[in-house]
């Protein structure tokens, strides 16, 4: 019989887990089996658009970015150059940068999103079978699947979530067996996850490491020696080649500055309790999704605080548990944004809870408690699956929209988008950020780029183009980098930032390039904008200018989302 370092015949700790959770029937893995299908693909597989927030954007820059090192684009050109971002970042503008070659640039969002799911159920698969898991548990790691990154159009980082993932499995799976692969594979995944974004580093080095210190600390608690194993030892090793990856971006990097940090702790709170790193879409979701990290936490709690397994030396369950504790921990006391690094939390949380799932895979848990857990699980899916899908097909007709609006514009002009978002008053008051009056946490209609794809318009509104962003392939020309409206003028606008307002923003572009705003793509979201203007000075102000000098061509159908200004003293073409 072989035995793991754990000092737990491999036998006996199947049989272990087997008694705590009968197999499924025939009926029932078939169940589970469309069930996890459906939570990750089926929203997709009903419209051919996926509805992020700076996907267009993203989508926009790639289209540019090949222009612009082609010499095609020389209108764009006045206005913004190609950027190195270094080292990192770059995995998943290059995959968009294929798609684009072969499909549209909706469906090459969409299929790039598409894929992220795709690698996001396979890690948690993955983590699944290297921890000896229950067909059954997936249902809880697939909500994993939907992550509210992923629709906030952070495509970099959702693929480095996706691997860092996987590095975890293999760490938890190196800490039983102390093979050299899976310490190799630790490291091949983590390398990957930093070249997706350099930020996975740090999840994975505080799982790592917090659940190496966690478990050391509760051994010695209950009466077990200090003394770490020698698996432990060579996965704190491991880690040495993922700091000094760090460290090298580091003076790569810079004196770049991140910005004034911003705390939120009922946002990080959220994120935990909540289950905020998923993407809801309607109240069902919140309480479900909260009653099961609620009872999911809870019962990790419980466990520690029996002592299961407390004295067993590089047990991976504990590790993982004390490693999702680490990155909870890290969550609530890390600032929740800065001014370039927006959405902290929900970048680290889905870490603590793929670790949660590890820990609750390799568990010997009590029947009711693991029936408690899955059934709350499968419910939170069928209804994310359900949610989802609406939301899914709701929010493409809006991208169509704003799609179509966006084709208006000719070749060569050049274009700023005026958003409700920044103008229009408090954000959850919008309807473009709400589905059936539940606000959304990411926007729908805020960025613009689909339309744009393949053509030579200079888009003065890609948020890329703010001078103070180092991660991305575009930055402001020299003669357009110090204007303080490059990138979103109208957030700029809506505080003042812009000596006289959006004629100020013209003249001091016309100054500097010789060219003025051809065309502006007014995101109303349908409001009506005379009447929201009498009690939001910013938004009167701007209305103001824009009547006076262009004139509305168009509007979006068939909810009139966006409308289509054109200048007045502009030639017919």
């Amino acid at each position: 019989m072989s035995t793991a370092l754990s000092g737990v015949p491999r036998q006996d700790r199947a049989r272990d887990l087997s008694g705590w959770a009968p197999p499924l029937g025939g009926a029932g893995r078939l169940a589970l089996i469309l069930l996890v299908g459906a939570v990750a693909f089926l929203p997709f597989l009903l419209v051919g658009r996926f509805p992020s927030q700076d996907g267009p954007a993203h989508v926009q820059t790639a289209s540019s970015f090949a222009l612009l090192q082609a010499g095609q684009a020389p209108v764009s050109a006045l206005f913004m150059v190609v950027n190195d971002p270094g080292p990192t970042n770059n995995l998943a503008p290059w995959l968009l940068s294929r798609l684009l070659e072969w499909l549209p640039p909706a469906r090459a969002e969409w299929a790039l999103a598409l894929a992220e799911v795709a690698l996001l159920l396979a890690a948690v698969l993955f983590g699944l079978r290297q921890m000896r898991g229950r067909l059954a548990d997936a249902a809880l790691g697939v909500l994993l699947c939907a992550p509210v990154l992923l629709y906030m159009g952070s495509h970099s980082l959702v693929l480095a979530m996706a691997f860092g993932f996987a590095a975890l499995a293999f760490a938890a799976r190196h800490l039983e067996t102390g093979r050299a692969a899976e310490a190799l594979g630790f490291l091949a995944a983590s390398v990957l996850a930093c070249a997706g974004n350099i930020q996975a580093a740090i999840p994975i080095l505080a799982a790592v490491l917090g659940g190496l210190g966690g478990s050391l600390a509760w051994r010695r608690l209950r009466g077990g020696r200090l003394r770490p194993a020698r698996t432990e030892i060579s996965l704190a090793l491991a880690t040495l080649p993922l700091i000094g990856l760090v460290l090298v971006y580091k003076l790569v990097l810079g004196g770049a500055e991140f910005g004034v940090p911003l705390w939120w702790p009922q946002r990080a709170a959220s994120a935990l309790l909540l289950r905020g790193d998923v993407a809801w879409f309607w109240y069902s979701d919140w309480m479900l999704l909260g009653l099961l990290a609620c009872t999911l936490w809870a019962l990790a709690a419980w466990w520690l605080l029996r002592g299961a397994e407390a004295v067993t030396p590089a047990s991976p369950a504990p590790w993982a548990l004390w490693g999702g504790f680490s990155i909870a921990v890290l969550s609530m006391l890390a600032p929740t944004e800065t001014a370039l690094v927006p959405q902290i939390p929900m970048r680290l949380t889905p870490f603590a809870h793929y670790l949660v799932f590890l820990w609750f895979c390799g568990a010997p848990l009590p029947l009711p408690a693991r029936r408690a857990v899955i059934g709350l699980a499968a419910a939170a899916g069928i209804g994310l699956t359900v949610t989802r899908s609406l939301g899914h097909v709701e929010l493409a007709g809006r991208l169509a929209e704003l799609d179509w609006a966006e084709r208006q514009v000719p070749d060569g002009a050049v274009m700023e988008a005026l958003r409700m978002t920044f103008l229009g008053g408090p954000f959850d008051q919008l309807p473009g950020q709400q589905i059936h009056g539940f606000r959304l946490r990411f926007g729908s209609l805020i960025h613009t780029g689909y339309g744009f794809v393949g053509r030579d318009v200079a888009n003065l509104s890609d948020y890329q183009l703010m001078s103070d962003w180092h991660f991305f392939r575009l930055r402001p020309a020299p003669a357009v980098e110090a204007l303080p409206g490059i990138g979103q003028a109208d957030e700029i606008l809506r505080a003042g930032g812009i000596p006289g307002g959006f004629a100020g923003h013209r003249a001091e572009l016309r100054a500097a390039t010789g060219r003025d705003i051809d065309y502006v793509l007014f995101m109303t979201q349908g409001m009506d904008v005379p009447e929201r203007a009498k009690t939001w000075p910013p938004l009167a102000d701007v209305l103001r200018d824009l009547e006076a000098g262009y004139e509305r061509l168009a509007r979006s159908a068939p909810t009139g989302l966006v409308e289509v200004w054109r200048r007045r003293d502009l030639p017919m073409r």
